[in-house]
């Protein structure tokens, strides 16, 4: 789940930081989580969470070996 996170969070503030190429009411804030930090099963859980939320409500793919169909 951390390591899924990382993948997600870099995806995810790579699209954040291009508006011009992504969603910016999707993609409106940049996500600030260190690597170096240990946050924790409850945070990387939420966090999780919502990358699997976010991806099947707005039918997107955010990579890491994730096919839409194992998100349901």
């Amino acid at each position: 789940m951390e390591l899924r996170n990382r993948f997600w969070v870099t995806t995810w503030n790579q699209r954040a930081q291009n508006p011009q190429l992504f969603n910016e009411n999707i993609y409106e804030n940049i996500i600030d989580y260190d690597f170096n930090v240990d946050y924790g099963y409850e945070v990387n859980y939420k966090l999780f969470n919502y990358f699997l939320f976010a991806q099947r409500k707005y039918k997107m793919n955010l990579g890491g070996g994730f096919r839409q169909n194992q998100l349901r």
